[in-house]
């Protein structure tokens, strides 16, 4: 019988060439971005009269019907990527009336645009954030080049509780209460926890019993003589 032969595979090399569906990708992600600014630029401007904040999540729903497009925050860190002098996003702390903590998101224009904003400093934005896109796209020929995104500010909601105690200027008396009641909660945890089940039959481990039993009999002897 003659050897079995295997033909030899060969991989597709990566495509390094932008197909049509790249080219109207690449154009819908530019055509959004810009559409975004536009719209963000007249939010921003009403809030701003009416002495509001623009909190992302606040206007979110307008940003989407002006655009039509199911706009996240990534686009607008995209925006920053591209013209970081457009906007600024700071972190803020929102408390509820039951005192849960949430992160909001407030975006503004960046110190060097004064409020109204004119025609020719909305033109202005429009050519900067355009520029800055073609300049982008055309430096990465990439078929699978996107717009990168800025990392947003956090804040820490999160506290760690043995750090918080150890860190803060507590009164002796409040510490050892805190102590107190972390270990009452450790007990109560260590209750919760399932016992070993017995290994072995019953006569197994009555036969074992009396074995100890009569072990310790005899020692009990031994030491009395």
């Amino acid at each position: 019988m003659p050897p079995i032969q295997l033909e030899k595979t060969v991989s597709a090399p990566y495509k390094t060439y932008l197909t049509e569906a790249d080219k109207l990708r690449i154009e819908e992600e530019k055509t959004t971005l810009e559409k975004l600014r536009k719209a963000l630029d007249i939010v921003i401007t009403d809030r701003m009269a009416r002495s509001k904040p623009t909190l992302y999540h606040q206007i979110e729903p307008v940003l989407r019907n002006s655009t039509r497009k199911s706009i996240t925050m990534s686009h607008i860190c995209k925006i920053m990527y591209i013209a970081s002098n457009l906007y600024t996003i700071d972190a803020k702390e929102l408390r509820d009336f039951g005192g849960k903590v949430t992160e909001a998101f407030a975006i503004q224009f960046t110190k060097e645009w004064h409020v109204p904003l004119a025609g020719k400093d909305l033109q202005k934005r429009s050519d900067i954030l355009k520029h800055g896109l073609d300049s982008y796209f055309n430096t990465h020929k990439e078929p699978d080049a996107t717009v990168p995104e800025i990392k947003l500010p956090r804040l820490s909601l999160v506290v760690d509780k043995k750090d918080w105690i150890n860190n803060t200027h507590l009164p002796a008396g409040v510490k050892a209460l805190l102590e107190s009641h972390k270990k009452i909660s450790e007990a109560e945890e260590e209750s919760k926890k399932p016992k070993p089940k017995p290994v072995g039959s019953v006569k197994d481990r009555m036969a074992a019993l009396r074995a100890r039993v009569s072990l310790l009999s005899e020692h009990k002897y031994t030491m009395i003589d």
